[in-house]
């Protein structure tokens, strides 16, 4: 089971409705050191920020954890390579950079598809990534469009 705090009520509404759900919804800023302290993520497992454009609270919350808890890992999402490299210097423990994952995940499918016949190339990865990505919308409902 995790908390998941987040300050948009749409996303803690569809967490709430799912019965069968092992996330625990928390309607709560998640940049606010009050409820960092309130919901004592010092002792959680491990924390994942997916504020992704919000460097400053990213980085106001690794001094949080490397003061509280600094074995605690502290996982964090940007995109952008150089907010990567400050949230790595700041004490983040693994950084998603969505530009590299992207570039490594594209480069990994097209050497796999690139000598493949042209009406075959790319066909079932794109079949495939549709279906995983329509799979997530409907799971998510209305609240795909904010995630």
């Amino acid at each position: 089971d995790f908390t998941y705090i987040d300050d948009v009520s749409e996303i803690i509404k569809h967490f709430q409705e799912r019965k069968d759900s092992n996330v625990d919804p928390v309607y709560a800023d998640p940049n606010d050191p009050k409820v960092w302290r309130e919901y004592k993520l010092s002792e959680a497992k491990v924390v994942v920020s997916c504020t992704g454009s919000d460097l400053d609270s990213d980085l106001e919350l690794a001094g949080y954890i490397r003061h509280t808890a600094p074995d605690l890992p502290f996982l964090a999402v940007t995109s952008s390579h150089e907010d990567s490299l400050k949230l790595y210097e700041s004490g983040v423990r693994y950084v998603v950079q969505t530009d590299q994952l992207a570039s490594k995940t594209f480069r990994s499918i097209f050497a796999e598809e690139i000598d493949k016949p042209a009406q075959e190339s790319f066909v079932e990865e794109g079949r495939s990534h549709w279906k995983d990505t329509r799979s997530i919308r409907d799971g998510l409902g209305d609240i795909f469009k904010l995630v």
